[in-house]
């Protein structure tokens, strides 16, 4: 049902105003698939693009049906993490589920 749901789902910019957003899109924009390296040519129109900094590219949450617990995955160039964020006693607290790295 989640699933179905995932195309509207927008975050909003000014709940999050220490951070630019960018859209899939846009990042999809600066890959070239006719690049030998893409992942270094990706990199150089991103920083030609945005400038030295970094990014995070967030999953879309899976919800438990209490809304309780959700999952979500947080990656950046090279490297990511899985979360699992758990609601109890009034308060969110989270645990690392897994780490990858390239």
């Amino acid at each position: 049902m989640q699933c179905k749901k995932w195309h509207h789902f927008k975050l909003e910019p000014q709940r999050i105003p220490f951070k630019t957003l960018l859209s899939a899109h846009d990042l999809v924009n600066l890959y070239d698939s006719k690049a030998t390296d893409r992942s270094s040519r990706f990199l150089q129109n991103y920083q030609k693009k945005y400038g030295n900094h970094g990014f995070y590219q967030v999953s879309i949450p899976v919800f438990s049906r209490d809304k309780k617990v959700f999952y979500i995955d947080l990656n950046t160039f090279g490297s990511g993490q899985s979360f699992l964020f758990t609601f109890k006693n009034g308060k969110w607290t989270h645990r690392v589920v897994s780490t990858w790295m390239s």
